[in-house]
């Protein structure tokens, strides 16, 4: 896969994904339907192509994977996990402009 390219999770390989990996994951959990989402979708692309060798990013779509969002307790879309070691470290919810969410993950990295 292409470092550039966001991969899609669902409820059979989220654990192995998350589980496996050393760097900081972001989970975007979207809902294709919600104008949000649709607004935060280059943001997010935009953030993964800047911290490609640093993070992972995945998305998480509703309504498949509904169990991975109802462990997580997500309500609201857009919402982001940033994770590291199998630990949630951060949720953003909702609209966030690329320079505060830039921010955000320069914490964690």
């Amino acid at each position: 896969m292409d470092r550039t390219e966001i991969e899609i999770l669902s409820g059979k390989n989220f654990s192995e994904h998350v589980s496996s990996q050393t760097k900081l994951i972001i989970i975007q959990f979207q809902d294709e339907e919600n104008a949000s989402c649709q607004i935060m979708a280059p943001v997010f692309n935009k953030l993964q192509a800047f911290f490609a060798d640093r993070i992972v990013c995945y998305t998480v779509r509703k309504p498949a994977a509904s169990e991975i969002w109802e462990q997580y307790k997500i309500y609201q879309t857009p919402t982001y996990l940033l994770m590291k070691e199998n630990r949630t470290l951060d949720i953003i919810s909702g609209l966030i402009s690329y320079d505060n969410f830039k921010s955000a993950v320069n914490r964690y990295i």
